[in-house]
């Protein structure tokens, strides 16, 4: 099951990046994903490395958060390439889903 709100949680974000309109409100619903995608990874931490492990998700994390805000930045600017980006991003889900 984590799998596949995973890949929905792609779909809405091609959502957002294809229909600006809408960005606020799938924005809000993007953190309910988020916990799904962080118990997936969470599973995976051994119970002596859970310390480790949870400072290391946390770090890259906030990494992956500053680069997904950057790329934002650059598709706002660049609507081909925010069609692109969401065309590519709803294709990637729709791939995930079938398989």
């Amino acid at each position: 099951g984590m799998e596949s709100m995973i890949a929905v949680s792609l779909l809405v974000a091609a959502g957002a990046v294809l229909l600006p309109s809408r960005q606020v409100l799938m924005a809000m619903a993007m953190p309910v994903f988020a916990l799904f995608h962080g118990w997936a990874h969470g599973v995976e931490a051994t119970p002596s490395a859970f310390w480790q492990f949870s400072a290391g998700f946390v770090m890259v994390s906030g990494l992956l958060l500053a680069a997904g805000f950057a790329v934002g930045c650059l598709l706002r600017r660049h609507s081909g390439l925010q069609k692109a980006f969401g065309g590519g991003l709803l294709a990637g889900a729709a791939l995930v889903l079938a398989g």
